[in-house]
Formats: structure tokens, sequence, C-alpha cells
């Protein structure tokens, strides 16, 4: 079995808003620095809410979160996942916080493939609804496709050369496009 991982280093991230717009100190990027002096401050209102999104699938297992107390997601924050080809979500846990300054863990009791996760803050400690984030870190495995003979589909290539020796064809492809160039 293979162990969890941190999958933040390869997502894209989006939140749902940032106090002041003032992206350079308070924005997405500062949850996942390791630094304990930066953070995400949202804008006042609810909902709020970050996004992940990553190319290829991933297995999440947990996701571990410290905010600000005071300015923390409230009881009934709720973990999501993207639904393929659409903007829908699917509630996958609820996610009971706690309004305290250490850091909170959430196991999913089904970990399965996605692409996006997203965390609703429904509401907020805070009065304003503001979410004061220091860390997010979600923990999993990266998809692999398991050993299976490799099919190639040639669909845009120059063939450089065929040759036969006995019933082994050798063919040379080339891809100016993918950047790639290979044998078979």
């Amino acid at each position: 079995m293979m162990a969890e991982v941190s999958l933040v280093t390869n997502c894209d991230c989006r939140v749902s808003s940032v106090l002041g717009k003032n992206t350079r100190e308070l924005g997405k990027q500062y949850l996942f620095d390791g630094s304990p002096e930066t953070c995400w401050n949202s804008d006042q209102g609810t909902p709020q809410w970050v996004a992940l999104r990553w190319k290829e699938p991933v297995i999440v297992t947990s996701i571990i979160a410290q905010f600000q107390g005071g300015f923390c997601g409230s009881p009934d924050t709720v973990v999501e996942v993207g639904q393929e080809g659409s903007n829908c979500w699917e509630e996958v846990a609820p996610w009971h916080l706690e309004d305290v300054g250490t850091e909170q863990i959430i196991r999913l009791q089904q970990p399965r493939a996605l692409s996006s996760l997203r965390l609703t803050f429904k509401s907020s400690t805070d009065f304003h609804g503001r979410i004061i984030m220091y860390k997010l870190d979600v923990l999993g495995k990266i998809c692999k496709l398991p050993n299976q003979p490799l099919m190639i589909r040639v669909f845009s290539s120059s063939l450089d050369e065929e040759r036969r020796d006995g019933n082994k064809c050798h063919i040379s492809l080339r891809s100016e496009k993918d950047n790639w160039a290979g044998n078979v």
C-alpha cells in the first residue's frame, strides 16, 4: 500500500473572495506556504469556499486545516466533490469545525478518485462571515493506471520509416505538435 502524500503541490486553487481584494498579502497562495505568519483571509459574507482542482485524478483520504480562532468555518462546513463536466458539487462529508486556532483534521470515510474538491464554509464564527485560514493540506494518493498493455493510437504523425524483419514491423513515429518521437 502506498503511503499518503500531500496533494496540494500539484493542484490549482480558487477561493470565493479575498479581504479587500488584497491578494498580494492575503491571497490563496498562503494556504500552502507553510508559514504560520501568512494566511488566506476571505472578505465578509457567506458562504465562503476553497476549491482545489487536479489535472489527473487523486484519492483524497484526509484534509488538514488551521484557522484563526474567531474566524473559523462553523460546524456546518462541508466537503464537496466536483461532478465531471459540470459546475455541480456533491457533498461527501460534513466537517464539524471548532472555533480554535489549532490544526483540525477530517478523515474521509470513503476515499474515492476525484479531480476537484471544495470546502464550503456555509457560515463563520465571525459575525461578518470572514474566514482566516493559515494552512490547508490534502493528503492522499495519486491515481496510477494499473499495469496493462499499452495501446497506441496514432491520429496525426509523420511516418519516418517502415522496416520489416520477418513477422515484426518497426515503425518510427514523430509528432511535432506534441513534441514526442518513438519507435513501435
